[in-house]
């Protein structure tokens, strides 16, 4: 392999906007499924943005049995509740009780389950995380397997693509990177050194300098990513 090849192969990737992309299986027995956690900058709104794709027909008939696709949001409170709960086998009605927000998601295609999502979120406590989760509670009264629903998720703090507990973390890789290249730099040259010298490296030398370049290089592309993840929010911002 070419210098210029492995270089290229190094090179981070432009990161675009962060997109979960997955698959939800619910059933009688497992109504409702964790989708992702979030954290969400004091003050600001965030905005969702999820579509969830069936494969065949989701409704079967299932009698007076009323299905609805629902997304519960928990704050770290009510999170906790939530776990309770269901540790203690309660039905799926009284957790989502216990929901710091919920929101019926529309249908397309009812035939094919295609639903989305696309709301702009307003936290109204100071949480940590927030936690989203999947739920059909209809499933629970008759033996029910449906096909199960791919789906792609999107979340936006305010106009940033980075969630709050992130933030900072641009400057602080920023400084890890600075110095671990000082410290890369001054372990080459103390390499160099033993090789003018004896003429070879010790193996636990060698061992160090190339964890020190792999970090280095870890630090570095993290920077990067986020430094698009940046851009990008700036320039939705912008728009």
């Amino acid at each position: 392999m070419k210098p210029n090849q492995f270089i290229l192969l190094l090179a981070p990737s432009l990161p675009l906007a962060k997109h979960l992309k997955g698959s939800i299986s619910l059933n009688s027995d497992n109504t409702e499924k964790f989708i992702s956690k979030f954290s969400f900058t004091a003050n600001t709104s965030g905005k969702l943005e999820g579509t969830f794709t069936g494969h065949g027909v989701r409704f079967e008939d299932s009698g007076n049995n009323r299905h609805t696709l629902t997304l519960a949001i928990f704050d770290d409170v009510d999170h906790e509740k939530y776990l309770a709960s269901l540790s203690k086998g309660s039905l799926c009605e009284e957790r989502l009780k216990l929901a710091t927000f919920t929101s019926i998601l529309k249908s397309h295609t009812p035939s094919t389950a295609e639903f989305a999502v696309d709301q702009v979120f307003k936290p109204k406590t100071n949480s940590h995380f927030y936690f989203f989760v999947l739920a059909d509670c209809s499933l629970e009264f008759y033996p029910a397997h449906p096909p199960s629903l791919d789906y792609t998720w999107h979340i936006l703090n305010g106009s940033s693509e980075l969630p709050a507990d992130q933030e900072g973390m641009l400057s602080f890789n920023f400084f890890a990177t600075v110095l671990l290249g000082l410290w890369v730099f001054f372990a080459l040259v103390g390499v160099q050194s033993q090789l003018k010298k004896f003429g070879m490296v010790h193996l636990s030398t060698a061992s160090i300098a190339v964890a020190l370049i792999l970090q280095f290089l870890a630090v570095f592309f993290e920077v990067s990513e986020r430094s698009e993840a940046k851009q990008a929010s700036f320039e939705k911002t912008r728009e």
